[in-house]
């Protein structure tokens, strides 16, 4: 008894790191007692009133061509504790994933940094660290989900086995494709799961997130999700991780969204394709573009910015003029190097179609995806230091519009105490940015995003002191110095 509780005791997750409605982890003997997940027996058929029967999660065995097929163990139990001792060990590799992923973001911000020359961008490195600043200053924040047990509880013959639809109807369709993952309201630094959604018998439960796809990792607004599927290459490769992590950073902080306020979007252009269904796709494919090229081809990469594009391949469409479906549209590329020409072709051969779709048939769009042959950005370093004086610049944006109106309305005191407040907003983070962030806002041509939307907050409004404070605080964010 001491045994199983000292187990016990190991396996609990910590307390204060929980999710909402997450527990202890069980050992096995405390589950069998357990009545907190529907009863086993209906779950599952069973040779005899004595044996309860499940699915381990599938191992992978290589076929005659040489592909890596799943094979899903079937595995009989003589107690009732089976199906949760399965789901202990379930949660127990969630735990462990959250905290490996935690483990390498605590690390990151202890990374060394390298100055980057002017105009360059900075190393990988550098930009993990920054990156992994960002989630700490919840700049952006960080989910890491593992599938749900249901995921792998569909047999590869169902005949064979006598399934039948008793137990096959009781997983979510999400789940028999391998889409259902938990906990979806646990954030780093946290750690903790939910224990029905780590079942995954539903997937309306909120704690369950199911993946569109088999991307790794995908990010919405500012919440990045990383996905920790079982035998996936990147699992154990921190190096990938990183790289997944980079990439996924640059769409949470580069504010490509032309829709929301405080944006560093470029100009806008709807899609071409069926339905229109992909929105602004110039900013769409140029947040894609920024973020493979800072982040790399997770386990390779994309070539050289100064070896020429070869230019032989054509994008193509079918022409939805023809009412046989049998044409085709297409039309030369001109690229002008081999790391742009690389992103943008991965970006057609895996789930980004409309970038070929869109490149056939717009001229506008086939032009500009031409001409951005580098990235540009608001951020292009994924900095917790420019986020936040992005952020506050977007907030005090109305403030001096009006601060601008005072003198003309003879409140020449109150304009004075105001521009003193801006000062002391703006100063401190300034003189917070380090030397890649200046390095960085010193080329107009990487920054140009960021340059534009400072000067729409700071338009020319007629005031001499206003306009000397813009020239002067844009000078100050590039070197160290004073703003006064």
């Amino acid at each position: 008894m001491q045994a199983q509780q000292q187990q016990a005791k190991n396996n609990a997750v910590p307390a204060g790191s929980r999710s909402p409605g997450a527990v202890s982890i069980k050992s096995p003997a405390q589950f069998q007692k357990s009545e907190e997940l529907p009863k086993t027996e209906s779950l599952f058929p069973a040779r005899n009133e004595n044996e309860v029967s499940f699915f381990q999660p599938p191992l992978q065995r290589k076929t005659g061509s040489g592909n890596s097929v799943p094979v899903f163990q079937f595995v009989r139990a003589a107690n009732a504790g089976a199906w949760n001792a399965a789901l202990a060990l379930r949660t127990l590799q969630a735990t462990n994933a959250q905290q490996q992923i935690n483990t390498l973001v605590t690390n990151g911000l202890q990374l060394a940094t390298t100055r980057a020359a002017r105009g360059e961008l900075a190393n990988k490195q550098t930009l993990f660290r920054n990156t992994c600043e960002s989630i700490r200053d919840g700049r952006m924040t960080l989910n890491v989900l593992t599938q749900s047990l249901s995921c792998h509880l569909t047999p590869h013959n169902y005949t064979e086995w006598a399934i039948g639809s008793l137990f096959y109807n009781r997983v979510p369709e999400s789940a028999r494709n391998g889409n259902l993952f938990f906990d979806s309201q646990v954030i780093y630094p946290n750690n903790g799961v939910n224990q029905a959604a780590a079942a995954g018998l539903d997937e309306n439960h909120h704690n369950n997130f199911i993946r569109r796809g088999s991307e790794p990792a995908h990010t919405d607004g500012k919440q990045i999700r990383l996905f920790m599927p079982d035998g996936a290459t990147w699992l154990n490769n921190n190096d990938i991780l990183k790289t997944i992590i980079i990439h996924e950073g640059q769409h949470a902080i580069d504010r490509h969204d032309a829709a929301l306020p405080g944006n560093f979007a470029d100009e806008r252009m709807a899609d071409v394709g069926p339905n229109q269904t992909y929105g602004d796709v110039a900013n769409r494919y140029k947040t894609e573009f920024r973020a493979y090229w800072l982040g790399e081809k997770p386990g390779g990469n994309f070539g050289s910015s100064t070896k020429r594009a070869k230019n032989n391949r054509r994008p193509e469409t079918i022409d939805r003029d023809d009412a046989m479906g049998v044409s085709f549209i297409s039309s030369a590329t001109s690229f002008q190097n081999e790391r742009q020409e690389n992103i943008f072709w991965h970006l057609v051969d895996t789930s980004y179609k409309w970038v070929e779709t869109n490149y056939a048939e717009s001229e506008k769009f086939r032009t500009m995806v031409d001409a951005y042959s580098e990235p540009t950005g608001g951020n292009l370093l994924n900095s917790t230091r420019i986020d936040h004086y992005a952020q506050q610049l977007n907030f005090n944006k109305g403030s001096i519009v009006r601060m601008a109106a005072a003198p003309k309305a003879g409140q020449r005191a109150a304009f004075l105490n105001q521009l003193k407040g801006l000062r002391g907003t703006f100063l401190p983070l300034a003189i917070a940015l380090d030397d890649n962030d200046r390095a960085f806002l010193s080329s107009p041509e990487l920054s140009q995003p960021f340059w534009r939307f400072f000067d729409a907050v700071f338009p020319d409004l007629g005031d001499e002191h206003l306009n000397t404070y813009h020239q002067k605080t844009k000078t100050a964010l590039k070197r160290n110095m004073n703003i006064d």
